[in-house]
């Protein structure tokens, strides 16, 4: 009426619940009924019963498979009962819905439930390759099984709270705890599926907390946990946070203190950076990576330099070693470095400079040095040939008296023959031959043997003007007689094919079903047979499209390109790990188109030998052997 109004405020009411005139800034749980905690035993558990207990909880149930541990926990509980609070300690597996039923029903018949806060968990960090069902079921049931018989059991009382502790994990990913990951991505859903049916619950992602496995772990086990990039909370801090939660009442929450900019980088895979985009100013931003970016700007006596710099800081980060000098010169097993902390690097390569260094080569534990060394050349590699090129020149040798083609194992690039051009003198040139990924664009010769060997022979014909010979390890040992044969019938013989490892044809029979005509029926399962039968570590996660791929061409090949039946393409030099679980290399048993090899030679390590340690010097000598064949 004042002419003072200058806008209207709009208020929606919801159409039915009730709407407070503040929001509550406190919780208060009812000293009538009894609250349940699962895991409560213990932890973080037993920390939010005694919460429970300060915010008015009279009676508090605590479930665990084993009991109360130890006697730091029997205190707690002994604090509590001494402040007037009826604290019931049941053994409860919650992974038997009958014994849920059972306890539920005990504690009805004393007073109503008010709510259950579920904590249970249990840990079996593995590469995902590594999990069978009973380490997945072991990490599941607990959590994912225990909280859905908890929501069915309790669907006909009145609960003011259904509270599930879940992870960061669920959202982020952690290395090797996938079957963890997918527990708590279960009670994510739960929670969301009791609020559309219009109960209670609240899944709290809980991110890193000072206590339990985290309070005890060692100096370097915390420097390990605390420097991925989520940072700890401690359990006043946690506690506070719980209630700020439950006051909010949502459906999901992160709870966690997290540096985006230190996970992006130690995680920094490309399929996963863009996800947390909006947070992370040092995500990915472009196809081949920030530091690919550094480096095509950088002078090329500078570049190993500075991918230096760049691997010391992440190990560090990954090795839990703060802003520590790293020393360039010493190997990563210096700094503790497992299966799990090479994948982290070897995702980090990818995503940053956009090349991959197989798995097996960082757990030879590698220096700083050398492997940034490896990186320059593989990123120069990657940059001055499309990314497809076949064969690749890593060290071109234009006035080379011979060259020698290499052709990987199953589940590996050209890259694991890097040691071998400072092995080989001058006069001989080291060519590879990286095959072409299943989703590339030149993916499809893989399903055509024929076509695979014409694309490969083009390349190969201007390079054959001085002597040559092929080298062929495992199921490469195959594609390289098949090449050598092709090229004799051209008039273009090898001066000898030498092949390592090479698998039998029913070892290669075994490993490629008879049935499979197309690349979509190569499955998981038997990716994982051929891994495992080929001896390929079950952390090398990474490979396993290699391998996929691998088995598709080798299906391809025995069904319409590769005549496994013809004459030796020329002499034939048999190699061999002397601890080979696999292939068992001997003259008189082993054949090759029906007849012996020319000469067997014997060298330390299993069926990957020219990427053991063990085996390298030994392997080394043999090359320098064959260069002289070649040159003489």
């Amino acid at each position: 009426a004042q002419g003072k109004a200058i806008g209207k405020i709009v208020v929606e009411v919801p159409r039915s619940g009730t709407v407070p005139a503040l929001p509550e800034t406190t919780l208060a749980f009812d000293r009538a009924k009894t609250w349940i905690v699962t895991g409560g035993c213990g932890g973080f558990g037993l920390a939010a019963a005694e919460w429970l207990a300060s915010k008015g909880a009279r009676h508090i149930a605590l479930w665990g498979r084993r009991g109360l541990p130890g006697d730091e926990e029997r205190a707690v509980v002994e604090g509590m009962r001494a402040k007037g609070v009826d604290v019931i300690v049941t053994r409860c597996d919650v992974r038997d819905r009958d014994q849920v039923e059972s306890r539920l029903a005990e504690l009805r018949a004393q007073r109503p439930i008010g709510g259950v806060f579920h904590g249970a968990m249990v840990l079996d960090d593995a590469p995902i390759s590594a999990l069978d069902r009973g380490r997945y079921a072991a990490v599941t049931a607990p959590k994912l099984n225990g909280a859905w018989h908890l929501h069915e059991a309790t669907r006909g009382d009145q609960l003011e709270q259904f509270v599930l502790f879940s992870s960061i994990a669920s959202i982020v990913g952690t290395p090797g705890q996938a079957n963890y990951a997918a527990a708590n991505a279960g009670l994510d859903a739960i929670a969301a599926h009791r609020n559309a049916l219009g109960l209670p619950a609240t899944s709290i992602n809980w991110g890193v907390l000072d206590i339990g496995v985290v309070a005890r772990a060692s100096a370097d086990q915390r420097r390990k946990i605390l420097g991925q990039g989520v940072e700890a909370f401690s359990v006043p801090e946690a506690l506070a946070l719980l209630e700020r939660t439950l006051l909010d009442r949502p459906a999901q929450r992160v709870v966690a203190r997290i540096d985006w900019k230190r996970l992006a980088r130690i995680g920094a895979r490309k399929d996963r950076a863009g996800r947390f985009a909006a947070l992370s100013s040092e995500t990915a931003q472009s196809a081949s990576g920030r530091l690919a970016d550094q480096l095509a700007q950088t002078a090329d006596a500078e570049r190993a330099n500075l991918v230096a710099k760049k691997v010391a800081t992440l190990v560090a980060q990954v090795a839990g070693l703060g802003t520590a000098t790293v020393d360039l010169d010493a190997g990563l097993d210096r700094f503790g470095f497992d299966s799990l902390m090479a994948t982290q690097l070897q995702s980090w390569i990818d995503g940053e400079v956009g090349i991959t260094v197989p798995l097996v080569r960082l757990l030879r534990r590698p220096s700083i040095r050398d492997l940034s060394a490896e990186i320059v050349a593989g990123w120069k590699r990657s940059s001055k040939s499309d990314a497809e090129e076949l064969i690749r020149r890593p060290e071109p040798r234009p006035d080379a008296k011979a060259r020698l083609f290499c052709l990987p194992p199953m589940g590996a690039d050209a890259s694991i023959f890097t040691d071998w051009i400072g092995a080989l003198p001058p006069e001989i040139e080291l060519c590879t031959l990286s095959l072409p990924k299943l989703d590339g664009p030149l993916g499809h010769l893989i399903g055509n043997a024929e076509d695979l060997r014409e694309h490969v022979l083009e390349r190969m014909e201007p390079l054959l003007d001085v002597p040559f010979a092929i080298y062929g390890h495992s199921l490469g040992g195959w594609l390289a007689l098949d090449l050598a044969d092709a090229l004799r019938e051209r008039g273009r013989a090898a001066r000898f094919v030498a092949l390592g490892a090479l698998p039998t044809l029913d070892t290669m029979r075994s490993l490629i079903p008879d049935d499979v005509t197309a690349a979509d029926q190569i499955t998981d399962a038997h990716v994982r047979a051929a891994m495992e039968r080929m001896a390929i570590p079950h952390d090398a996660l990474s490979i396993a499209p290699m391998v996929r791929r691998d088995l598709w061409l080798g299906a391809a090949a025995r069904a319409g390109g590769v005549d496994f039946g013809r004459a030796q393409p020329a002499p034939v030099i048999l190699m061999g790990g002397d601890t080979d679980p696999i292939i068992t290399v001997d003259k008189g048993t082993q054949t090759i188109y029906g007849a012996p090899p020319d000469e067997v030679w014997r060298l330390p390590g299993g069926h990957f030998f020219l990427a053991e340690e063990a085996s390298q010097s030994t392997m080394h000598r043999h090359l320098r052997s064959l260069a002289g064949r070649l040159i003489d």
